[in-house]
């Protein structure tokens, strides 16, 4: 029988995303340091005889909504691995795919992006194709704005331009000790995020090299998100959130990852993530609001990779 060959894919935060302006191409360009975090999904291969893609989906954070056809990106990246496979005189390259869910999807944390560099290492593992890692960045660059980011950032950190598909590697900033981590109910879709960003944004903070080396005082300044007001703006059922930001006591604010809706805080300690995010979850039931995830996070220090 064909080995099973598993990959991890991990969700990010989007310590900084900078809106720049919209492009030719309806794009719009970006700079963004993105974050590896420890709440990962697996994406599991095996070869299967013919030439179909059959994905199934479990885990905790399978809410019924995650497709399982071409409409998921893992799936669309095999077929990719697959058909290349294919071009270079394989034969049976039919695939069996399982994803286990843990990341929350439309959620602002890349799990879906995630899921498609896993699926890129699980299913060229499982084919025995041997593709290169040029190959692959390529392929995944055209699925998705983030995708290369969690094969390029070996580290599990990167300053990403363009659209978010020209990754920089560097060092995981030593700031980045804990997370607290928590994903509203609400569901802010991207599109309609965008649609709503007010052009050109307010300026940031100056945007520092977010590495072991800067200060945390310029560290904590550089953090922001031009998407934060326009995901407020876009979806009624976040704007109630807008309010909690400054939960949790003193220190850093929450911030909101990618386009939302999920919400992270950069903490020194362990407890102090724990205290941060349960004066949220205090705030939140308050006020009536659901939480579909919470918890706390570190960094991954890794991109999507196989497992061992």
């Amino acid at each position: 029988m064909n080995p099973w060959r598993r990959a991890l894919a991990p969700a990010k935060l989007n310590l900084r995303l900078e809106v720049l302006g919209k492009r030719d191409d309806g794009f719009h360009e970006l700079v963004t340091d993105m974050l590896a975090i420890d709440l990962v999904d697996e994406v599991a291969a095996r070869r299967a005889a013919g030439d179909g893609v059959a994905l199934t989906v479990s885990g905790p954070a399978d809410d019924g909504a995650v497709p399982t056809d071409d409409a998921n990106l893992a799936t669309r990246a095999a077929r990719l691995v697959q058909a290349e496979a294919r071009a270079r005189g394989a034969t049976d390259v039919g695939l069996e795919l399982t994803l286990v869910k843990r990341i929350p999807n439309a959620a602002g944390l890349g799990g879906a992006s995630s899921d498609a560099a896993a699926a890129v290492l699980a299913a060229d593992a499982a084919l025995d194709a041997r593709l290169d890692r040029a190959w692959m960045g390529d392929a995944l660059a055209s699925l998705g704005s983030d995708c290369r980011f969690f094969l390029d950032a070996k580290d599990g950190f990167a300053r990403c331009t363009g659209r978010g598909e020209r990754v920089a590697p560097a060092a995981p900033p030593a700031h980045c000790a804990w997370f607290a981590l928590a994903v509203p109910a609400a569901r802010c879709p991207t599109p309609r995020v965008f649609a709503a960003l007010r052009l050109p944004p307010p300026p940031l903070g100056p945007a520092a090299p977010l590495d072991s080396g800067t200060p945390r005082s310029v560290w904590d300044a550089s953090l922001g998100n031009h998407l934060q007001d326009a995901a407020f703006d876009a979806a009624a059922d976040f704007a109630p959130w807008r309010a909690l930001l400054g939960a949790g006591g003193e220190g850093a604010p929450w911030r909101v990852s990618g386009s939302g809706s999920s919400l992270f805080r950069p903490c020194a300690t362990k407890s102090e993530a724990e205290d941060a995010l349960a004066r949220l979850r205090a705030s939140a039931a308050a006020r009536d609001l659901a939480l579909r995830h919470s918890g706390i996070a570190r960094a991954f220090r890794r991109g999507a990779h196989l497992a061992v």
